[in-house]
């Protein structure tokens, strides 16, 4: 049983939530509160598995922070104002996903409702698999790491808010697929930057690449380079995904050889790992995000399972290691 709770100003809207909700017998609504304040004190009475939390109401934001710093209860946004600042901005304080009010109710197509409730189920489960002890990293030998390669997906706005904040400058580029369809790339990238350390931009075809510089990859185009530029593919879904890990990570590998970083973090399916494989045969280093700090173990343990992982980390722990991976190797 998943026990929700629902903070919402709108009765209107509560009802329409609870309706939806109502789709799945797994989930039961155990409270619901009109602001975030209550919302808080609510969470702390109930202990629910997750809580659904609007943001056009007093002290929303706040409540998502504290109710995530306190870690009673993951949280999702549901919410009519789908705008890039308030998805990354609830990004920031906690929330682990960001759904529009359509999309949580009767009108909702038959899809989209299994896909919503799924997303919901494992948002609920977030804290139970954070009980989980972390895996010791094993020994790898350093490289001259050349550059870095990032694929993640479902959970990534807030575990890349993360890595960038805490890990400090490398010279090295650093270049992200961030799976996502909604084209907001150049305010992806703003967002990213307002906390990276290091200048963030979205990738531009046959740009010529520079050290020191995070390169997000765009909507609906795969991301390669090659020694020196970057080449944006109109080409097939890999893995279901465009951008995908998986084409990034090949073409890293066959440019850079030994000199590839490939760290695959938390998301759904199987996108990375033929690509960490293919690093890893190449010579280069493969970091894979550790099941107990991944919002989804997917990708991660797809990697992992094909033996490619020379480090299993925990997310506050990856930051340091690329560092140190890339420390005066250039």
């Amino acid at each position: 049983m998943i026990r929700i709770l629902v903070v919402e100003d709108s009765l209107t809207a509560r009802e329409v939530i609870k309706d939806f909700l109502s789709y799945d017998s797994e989930f039961v609504v155990v409270g619901e509160a009109a602001d975030g304040k209550e919302g808080v004190r609510l969470a702390r009475e109930l202990s629910p598995n997750l809580v659904t939390m609007d943001l056009a109401m007093p002290y929303s934001l706040e409540a998502i922070e504290t109710i995530t710093k306190e870690r009673i209860a993951p949280v999702a946004v549901v919410s009519s104002y789908e705008t890039p600042q308030n998805i990354y901005e609830t990004a920031t304080r906690g929330a682990l996903d960001f759904f529009r009010k359509e999309d949580l109710s009767v009108k909702a197509s038959y899809k989209k409702r299994l896909k919503v409730l799924e997303s919901l189920k494992r948002i609920a489960s977030f804290y139970s698999a954070h009980q989980q002890c972390a895996p010791h990293p094993k020994f790898v030998q350093s490289r001259r790491i050349l550059a870095v390669t990032i694929g993640i997906s479902t959970g990534g706005p807030k575990a890349l808010q993360e890595l960038l904040s805490n890990m400090r400058p490398i010279v090295q580029p650093i270049f992200i697929v961030q799976h996502k369809s909604d084209g907001m790339d150049a305010d992806f990238a703003n967002w990213l930057g307002s906390f990276a350390k290091m200048p963030v931009k979205t990738a531009q075809h046959n740009e010529s690449y520079q050290g020191g510089t995070i390169y997000i990859a765009p909507s609906g185009l795969h991301l390669t380079i090659d020694a020196t530029h970057i080449i944006l593919e109109d080409s097939d879904l890999v893995q279901h995904q465009k951008p995908a890990a998986d084409v990034l990570f090949k073409s890293a590998a066959k440019a850079l050889g030994e000199g590839v970083l490939a760290v695959v973090m938390t998301g759904m399916g199987f996108d990375g790992a033929d690509g960490a494989f293919a690093v890893k045969n190449a010579g280069g280093i493969v970091i894979a995000q550790d099941e107990s700090t991944s919002l989804i173990f997917g990708m991660p343990k797809a990697v992992i399972e094909r033996g490619a992982a020379d480090f299993v980390l925990p997310l506050g722990e990856i930051g340091a290691k690329i560092s140190f991976l890339c420390m005066d190797r250039l």
